[in-house]
């Protein structure tokens, strides 16, 4: 009889113990994905803020005030300079341990 009431309180039990785990699991998860969420909306707010702080860096203006304070300027000549010709060196005959004996 005592075999029987177990058995049964088991078989009614694993499934609600089973169906309470998994609830738990899922808002364990829930909960994970609203963390994620909240973290990549901090990431993509961090991202356009750099983004335009970026931007106003580059910005024309800015580079042409800080080279105006560093007395840079457009060159008005431009000077083309032509460089010789690499001159050719004969290639080296004979074997390579004998080349000095052979060209003296």
């Amino acid at each position: 009889m005592l075999a029987r009431i177990t058995l049964v309180c088991a078989i009614v039990l694993v499934p609600i113990m089973t169906y309470v785990l998994l609830m738990g699991n899922l808002t364990a998860l829930n909960y994970s994905l609203a963390h994620a969420r909240a973290d990549e909306l901090s990431l993509q707010e961090e991202t356009m803020r750099l983004d335009d702080r970026i931007a106003a860096l580059q910005s024309r203006d800015r580079l042409a005030a800080i080279a105006a304070r560093l007395h840079m300027h457009d060159p008005h000549v431009y000077a083309v300079v032509d460089l010789p010709a690499p001159v050719a060196t004969p290639p080296a005959g004979g074997i390579a341990f004998l080349g000095s004996l052979l060209h003296h």
